[in-house]
């Protein structure tokens, strides 16, 4: 019982421009999740918590932050325009953290060079065993077709 009244207590206390975007982030994660991986999970979150923060926007903006906003050349926080500024600043750093961590860090280890070797030259993703087992197998074939 204490556990709701919390939550009926916080849920009064805060407006929708504050609550929306969590369900929002939570809504797109859980259709990211359901749709792929965890990839897609984040993905997910990130374009709901944008969607909801557009669709409700702070409507409580001081003057002194929009004055300071716009004297850096950013647009002011809690309007949609800010939601779209931040979340393209959030995917161009996790493009680069991808980049960093399943790109760049790989290619320094022994592993990861012999990985992109493997996969950059064509003779060795086939070995000569398999080609030969295969060539085999079409000649029984043609033996079988020509013997009907």
């Amino acid at each position: 019982m204490i556990k709701f009244l919390t939550c009926v207590l916080i849920f009064l206390s805060v407006g929708c421009s504050t609550l929306m975007p969590i369900a929002g982030g939570a809504g797109g994660a859980a259709l990211g999740a359901a749709l792929g991986n965890p990839a897609t999970a984040a993905a997910g979150a990130a374009a709901g918590v944008a969607t909801a923060q557009m669709v409700f926007p702070n409507e409580d903006i001081d003057a002194e932050v929009a004055i300071a906003a716009a004297q850096a050349g950013v647009p002011v926080p809690g309007t949609a325009a800010a939601t779209i500024h931040e979340t393209k600043d959030l995917l161009w750093d996790l493009g680069w953290w991808y980049l960093l961590l399943f790109v760049l860090i790989p290619l320094l280890t022994k592993k990861g060079r012999g990985w992109v070797r493997k996969f950059s030259t064509l003779h060795n993703t086939v070995s000569q065993e398999e080609i030969k087992e295969l060539s085999e197998s079409v000649e029984n074939l043609k033996k079988e077709a020509s013997n009907k």
